[in-house]
């Protein structure tokens, strides 16, 4: 391996509308490369996450949603985190980390050479685009080994804390989270998804949820189009 400076390149999301740009660095000749990959690989296999509202796929996600009671006052509602990457604040990551290692009893020597090596990655956040360095000031960066793990470390966080007294508050019927994309369902006679929406960027900022709410009584989510039917 001849370690080299991170670089920027743009990917369109076709999927987008206006096809905007995903900045991405490509880390594989980082000199940090096999650490935050390291990192990512002991935090997957070592810190067992809770998933309490992940959904693995969308077989796992119809089967969730056929457990819900269905009414005409049944609404759905998709929130989409607007570049979570670079949205994620790092300086509470060490922090998070120890916490939940905390909680799964994890020995305390372990704990703290993975908080050490957290700490390096997290520094190690610069890249070079057209001849000139940059260093990114906040987030995690778009090509990183570890930036997956490390967003989902602190949204389940996020999730525990602030983000369940928002669902609770509000009667929300259903939250089911895959990455950044998040599917609620709610009663419109009791939640007013507006409010959901609102209290949701409160809670998290940096980050920044944005919504579609269902037409025609359906919504698009992940690779499936969710109908929703009532029974007379």
């Amino acid at each position: 391996m001849n370690p080299g400076l991170p670089t920027l390149k743009g990917l369109p999301k076709v999927h987008k509308t206006n096809i905007p740009i995903r900045p991405v660095i490509n880390w594989r000749n980082a000199p940090s490369y096999r650490l935050a990959k390291l990192v990512s690989d002991i935090i997957t296999k070592e810190i067992p996450l809770p998933n309490t509202f992940n959904v693995k796929n969308t077989v796992q996600l119809i089967k969730d949603l056929q457990e819900i009671s269905i009414s005409e006052c049944t609404h759905l509602a998709s929130f989409d985190i607007k570049d979570m990457y670079t949205n994620i604040p790092t300086i509470n990551l060490p922090q998070i980390l120890n916490l939940i290692c905390n909680q799964t009893q994890t020995p305390r020597k372990f704990q703290q050479e993975l908080t050490t090596l957290l700490r390096t990655v997290l520094k190690q956040n610069y890249f070079q685009y057209k001849n000139q360095v940059y260093k990114q000031n906040a987030g995690l960066a778009m090509g990183a080994p570890s930036s997956s793990i490390l967003s989902e470390l602190y949204l389940q966080y996020v999730e525990h804390t602030m983000i369940y007294d928002t669902l609770t508050k509000h009667n929300i019927l259903g939250y089911f989270r895959y990455v950044d994309d998040v599917l609620l369902v709610y009663d419109t006679t009791v939640t007013d998804i507006l409010e959901v929406l609102n209290d949701f960027n409160k809670a998290t900022q940096p980050m920044c949820f944005t919504i579609e709410r269902e037409e025609n009584n359906q919504l698009n989510f992940l690779d499936i189009k969710i109908k929703k039917e009532t029974t007379p």
